[in-house]
């Protein structure tokens, strides 16, 4: 089963890093990715950062 997940920034910034990759994503940017390593979320500044996640598996 693949699962798949995608990342709508709302507001601030976020620092996604999927395996060796790191992603930079700032307000109104979306990042859509298959969940096929590692992953974790960060945000890389003092500001509150808001964000949209949404998971398929099928």
């Amino acid at each position: 089963m693949s699962i798949h997940q995608q990342i709508w920034v709302q507001a601030g910034s976020i620092e996604v890093t999927l395996g060796d990759n790191v992603y930079h994503l700032g307000t109104g940017d979306c990042f859509a990715m298959q969940l096929n390593a590692p992953m974790t979320y960060r945000n890389p500044t003092n500001a509150p950062a808001r964000y949209v996640v949404v998971i398929v598996a099928g």
